[in-house]
């Protein structure tokens, strides 16, 4: 065989089989083969003729390397593609994130695909269906379990510790005791995020928040998390619709129904509470417990307040039910009731009486 003939054929052998690898958008180990074989062709092809191999096969390698990554880009971001070149692929029950030569891919499990050059962004598949777990439950697990939990995403709800820079603030473990918190020293949680926010610098300590995160890092007890988010952030909210279960033989005046670390929920002749946010529906326990909504953003959602002469308890007013929040210096009660529940039902023992005043 000659060397024109030997030349053509290579030739297209390369540009077939990384014309094949730009096509396929599955077998990422056969497209990374077929995409090296092409690059290994189509040198081997354009050197033949060439006097000076050893510098021409160096520097054509390298140049034809970079024209490889370069198309591969632009066919992620015109046809969503996932990318031939990956250097680590990230998955969990909601998507994947392949890592490349300088950005990555976002592939959510709703196929939707975003492609995010220079990792300026972080967490950005759906979150609604992501469990939130709280950070005196999942530290101390991601520790002990460190490789099951390396580069994987979690969704933790926790308390900030104290703010580090307008990118980074910090998490413990913590207890609450007489209503006031008391932070381990034991477990760390460094909260990294990809840009500086007005939003971190404004935190406070004793915040509640619910941050999404990639764990990298553990040193000791302290674990990095990376690519954060905050959960509003990543989803809007978008409009919230409540439907209340009233209890028409209302047996009981005050019930106890679940418990969060802030708060104890009870409910007043109401059997439960339904929240339609994003044309998905829960019920208010799971909303709460899971981080979909939390309560402060119900009360931004009411129609309207009322507050307690005597202390600083506050009616919220809905449609068709009412809570009431109590007073948060002595108490830790939420009652939601019917809409006709007023102050003087006594729900709320007022700060004289509680303080023995």
């Amino acid at each position: 065989m000659n060397i024109v003939r030997k030349r053509i054929i290579t030739l297209l052998l390369g540009i077939l089989f990384l014309t094949i690898a730009l096509v396929l958008n599955t077998f990422n180990l056969f497209r990374a083969v077929l995409a090296l074989l092409s690059i290994i062709l189509i040198v081997y092809s354009m050197q033949l003729e060439r006097t000076n191999k050893k510098l021409f096969i160096t520097l054509f390698t390298i140049v034809l390397t970079f024209f490889v990554i370069g198309i591969d880009y632009l066919n992620v971001c015109i046809f969503k593609k996932t990318p031939i070149i990956t250097t680590s692929i990230v998955t969990n029950n909601h998507g994947s994130v392949y890592n490349s030569i300088g950005y990555r891919v976002w592939k959510c499990s709703d196929n939707d695909v975003k492609v995010d050059p220079l990792y300026k962004i972080g967490y950005y598949c759906e979150v609604d269906y992501m469990s939130a777990e709280s950070i005196n439950n999942v530290l101390p697990t991601i520790i002990s379990n460190f490789d099951h939990y390396k580069n994987n995403y979690v969704k933790i709800i926790g308390r900030v510790n104290s703010v580090d820079s307008d990118s980074m603030f910090s998490m413990r473990t913590y207890k609450e005791i007489d209503n006031t918190i008391k932070y381990s020293d034991e477990y760390l949680l460094e909260v990294n995020f990809n840009y500086a926010t007005s939003k971190i610098s404004e935190l406070h300590e004793n915040d509640i928040v619910t941050v999404i995160g990639r764990v990298e890092n553990k040193y000791g007890n302290k674990v990095t998390l990376v690519d954060a988010k905050f959960k509003d952030e990543i989803t809007s909210q978008g409009d919230v619709y409540f439907n209340a279960e009233s209890n028409i033989y209302c047996e009981y005046d005050k019930e106890l129904w679940f418990q969060t670390e802030d708060n104890l929920f009870y409910r007043s002749c109401i059997n439960d509470v339904n929240i339609t946010i994003n044309n998905r529906q829960y019920n208010l326990l799971n909303a709460i417990s899971t981080g979909v909504i939390s309560l402060p953003q119900i009360q931004n959602e009411s129609l309207g307040y009322e507050s307690q002469s005597k202390d600083n308890s506050v009616m919220y007013k809905y449609k068709d039910f009412n809570i009431l929040v109590c007073d948060p210096s002595y108490s830790r009660d939420v009652i939601v009731g019917r809409t006709t529940m007023s102050f003087s039902d006594g729900y709320c023992n007022n700060v004289e009486e509680n303080r023995g005043v």
